[in-house]
């Protein structure tokens, strides 16, 4: 619907080619249980709600286990370097800010409770640093193709900002 919106705004072919990216975006078979997540997370985000999500942990011996967490919303991100979108919320039962990837989710409640709104100016520059958006340290990955038109193709895309290439003599 945003993008129907936009077109309606702009030049005449430019809104063609919108028509068209959407009509085919349409096609595609759509995530329903994503597009339930998103629409309740961001409508918590929007009006102030606290929304709650069942996430999966691992547990002390790795296993996953599904915890129920009311969160208050404070950050909604699309990351283009974690390929993702995020949650960046209070959650009371860790009573911690934590970042929640929507894509984990897997069952999302919008609740009637409500929470006081702030911004997060820090919310950005919290995101750039991580690979995929986690308070946690950074950490270093070294990532070898050891095929040359691998190598080549992976060289690309900018992955992360701190990203450093290095082609060997081989093309890897």
């Amino acid at each position: 619907s945003a993008f129907g919106k936009l077109a309606s705004v702009l030049p005449a072919p430019v809104a063609a080619h919108v028509h068209a990216v959407v009509a085919s975006m349409a096609d595609n078979q759509l995530d329903r249980h994503y597009a339930r997540v998103f629409d309740a997370v961001a409508t918590a985000w929007a009006a102030s709600q606290k929304v709650r999500i069942s996430y999966p942990r691992k547990d002390s011996e790795g296993r996953t286990v599904m915890t129920s967490r009311l969160v208050s919303p404070r950050y909604l991100e699309p990351n283009a370097w974690g390929h993702g979108c995020y949650l960046i919320g209070d959650d009371e039962l860790t009573h911690d800010r934590r970042t929640f990837k929507l894509e984990r989710i897997k069952d999302v409640e919008l609740t009637v409770e409500r929470f006081e709104p702030s911004i997060l100016p820090d919310a950005p520059a919290y995101l750039t640093r991580a690979w995929m958006v986690s308070g946690e340290e950074p950490a270093t990955v070294h990532v070898r193709f050891s095929d040359a038109a691998a190598a080549r193709r992976a060289l690309e895309t900018r992955w992360h900002p701190s990203q450093r290439e290095q082609v060997l003599p081989d093309g890897s």
